[in-house]
């Protein structure tokens, strides 16, 4: 299933950080629509998404990654991701 996950960290700063590292594992922090418009979906800052995976694998992802890496989540919740709708809007500022 695809998962998507929304977070507040204890250290505004290291959202970007938090944000590239999980890049790395495979989120995303937007889609394109597949079909003949090829719509990209911009999710809010502190929104992603990973595909073909678990509640359970992201959840465990994330808690490593913030522990090997000194960062701390204030709030987190990850929510399978269909069905969904949605306004596609513009990138957020980084």
């Amino acid at each position: 299933m695809h998962i998507i996950i929304m977070f507040d960290l204890v250290n505004n700063g290291d959202t970007q950080r938090f944000k590239s590292g999980l890049t790395n594992l495979g989120y995303r922090s937007n889609w394109t629509l597949t079909n003949n418009s090829n719509d990209v979906y911009h999710l809010p800052r502190n929104v992603m998404w990973k595909m073909n995976t678990t509640l359970q694998d992201v959840y465990n992802e994330v808690q490593l990654y913030c522990r090997t890496n000194g960062i701390e989540l204030a709030r987190f919740i990850a929510v399978p991701s269909a069905p969904w709708t949605g306004i596609n809007g513009t990138a957020p500022p980084a």
